[in-house]
């Protein structure tokens, strides 16, 4: 019996090594923001994993301009002008509309500290928006034009490890302890 309770003790620490705080979204739509016109667009948050994909929810919005690509930053603290920890420029097809994820994992972010995405549009076409919402969201702000806005965009920060990837070791310890537990309480005691 000490041996299946230290087993469920390691068990459990594994667990809180694998474990990730869960995915940041806002959903209510109420506007959005041409992206050129506003640029930097951003949007502050608090870091709750140290690995995440950071993604804004895009629209089509002047269909007759050039599909010019988007580039994004994620820099550190809560505005736009922090030190830039990785850029990524990228381009979408010129119907997408929805979120687009960019993978950040290979910046590593400190939990509870505040990060911001911020969004421009390297060529000067104001082809894309991006959704907007209320102030839904309290551990962040949008930036417009570079200032403070009042309100958040429509985002998702996703901790790696979060969508159908494979196990972390720690996730495949905590499987293999949980067996070997449950191999040692069927076990039948041994005959006096």
């Amino acid at each position: 019996m000490k041996a299946l309770r230290t087993l469920l003790a390691i068990a459990g620490l594994a667990a809180s090594l694998s474990a990730h705080a869960g995915v940041i979204e806002t959903s209510k739509v109420t506007d959005f923001n041409q992206v050129n016109y506003f640029e930097p667009l951003g949007q502050s948050f608090v870091a709750e994993d140290a690995a995440i994909k950071f993604a804004f929810r895009y629209m089509p919005l002047n269909t007759w301009y050039a599909n010019d690509p988007l580039e994004i930053s994620l820099v550190a603290g809560a505005g736009v002008g922090g030190a830039v920890l990785a850029t990524e420029t990228f381009s979408l097809a010129s119907n997408y509309d929805g979120f687009y994820d960019i993978d950040f994992s290979a910046v590593a972010l400190t939990v509870g500290q505040s990060y911001t995405a911020v969004l421009r549009v390297p060529g000067d076409s104001p082809f894309w928006g991006i959704y907007t919402s209320d102030d839904s969201y309290a551990g962040g702000t949008a930036y417009q034009s570079g200032s403070p806005a009042g309100w958040d965009t429509i985002f998702r920060v996703t901790p790696v490890g979060q969508q159908n990837e494979v196990p972390e070791p720690g996730s495949l310890m905590l499987a293999g302890l949980g067996l070997a537990a449950l191999r040692l309480a069927r076990r039948k005691p041994a005959a006096k």
